[in-house]
């Protein structure tokens, strides 16, 4: 049996690839993140390097910036591969992405606002094709693409008239790609360290985590009461403290528009086809049939997914799983699941 594993390692953030076959493609859904790997799209893939969105051809293995002009430098914003970072996604051979304003003033309050902007694929012709009125898309979220439609988590982080950080809230957002129609479900955690995180798309309905602090107070104040309370400098209280957050699953129905909580298990990883959770400590996942895998694994805490194969992250060893064969291959050695692509040619 011959095995092949092919890992592809960067300490860049590595995004997403849109196949060819747009039809075929815009059919799954799909996540899109500024730091992992999530696409299953096996020709090429996009990096940050710096500033400069590149791309990497997987049959050269070679790295470009995405501009198209031999006599440019690549080493400011003249460059068509700069400024096209923040979620960078293909959408009917056209390339999009996020920005963000500068902060303004409206009242008493600053806030920033977000922008989708869309260029062709070498980065040419760039233009703004929607707004997001006092919310903001940070790198670390993570946007659910399905057929022509985005699901996403934005934040509205106001500050106040000394510009001090007030309480954050997230706002479930989707966007038609086609009609450019906004459409805001309202809020679904609010708090000083509140965030969300979309999962993956499951049972027609878009699975997401909230998650905010239990001590409701700004950030470094808790930090400088932590740094008086042990003697300690502000640096060090910043390494040292650890926050304790409440967490919860939503799940926002696709048909209805309706958000309600997760009538299934907290989600590990959802996949095309299999949806992971723990049940207590023991890994188990329903498949497309609604039938429940048990795997044996204790401890995994995070699965990376390519095409039929998973890679599981466990406290001691990593596994690579074979979904179509239901087979577990254990990896000699220890990852990082982000940052490495794996395929077996079995």
């Amino acid at each position: 049996m011959k095995r092949i594993i092919s890992l592809i390692i960067s300490a860049a953030m590595i995004i997403c690839f849109a196949g060819c076959n747009e039809k075929e493609y815009n059919q799954s859904w799909r996540i899109v993140s500024s730091f992992i790997m999530t696409e299953r799209e096996k020709h090429g893939m996009f990096t940050v390097n710096s500033d400069k969105l590149c791309f990497v051809d997987f049959s050269t293995m070679e790295q470009s910036p995405v501009c198209d002009d031999p006599t440019c430098k690549h080493d400011s914003i003249k460059c068509s591969a700069f400024e096209k970072t923040n979620h960078p996604f293909i959408y009917n051979n056209k390339l999009y992405y996020f920005k963000m304003t500068d902060t303004y003033q409206e009242n008493d309050n600053y806030y920033m606002d977000s922008q989708l902007w869309q260029s062709n694929i070498n980065g040419t012709d760039e233009k703004q094709v929607a707004e997001f009125k006092k919310l903001i898309y940070n790198e670390y979220d993570r946007l659910l693409i399905y057929k022509n439609m985005l699901y996403f988590c934005m934040t509205c982080q106001p500050y106040d008239k000394d510009y001090n950080i007030l309480e954050t809230s997230s706002e479930f957002v989707t966007y038609n790609l086609d009609s450019g129609e906004i459409k805001n479900y309202g809020e679904v955690v609010k708090g000083y360290s509140s965030g969300s995180w979309v999962c993956g798309l499951w049972n027609d309905a878009a699975i997401f985590m909230t998650s905010k602090a239990k001590d409701n107070r700004p950030y470094m104040e808790k930090i400088q009461e932590y740094a008086e309370k042990n003697n300690l400098s502000e640096d060090e209280a910043l390494t040292q403290f650890t926050d304790d957050f409440l967490t919860e699953y939503y799940q926002f129905n696709l048909e209805s528009g309706t958000i309600e909580k997760l009538k299934l298990p907290d989600p590990v990883e959802i996949t095309e086809s299999c949806y992971f959770y723990n049940n207590g400590d023991e890994l188990e996942y329903f498949d497309s049939d609604n039938k429940t895998h048990k795997l044996g694994l204790k401890g995994i805490s995070n699965i990376a997914s390519l095409g039929k194969y998973c890679v599981l992250y466990g406290e001691k060893d990593n596994y690579i799983y074979n979904i179509e064969k239901e087979c577990i291959y254990k990896i000699q050695g220890k990852y990082h699941v982000g940052s490495f692509a794996a395929e077996y040619d079995d």
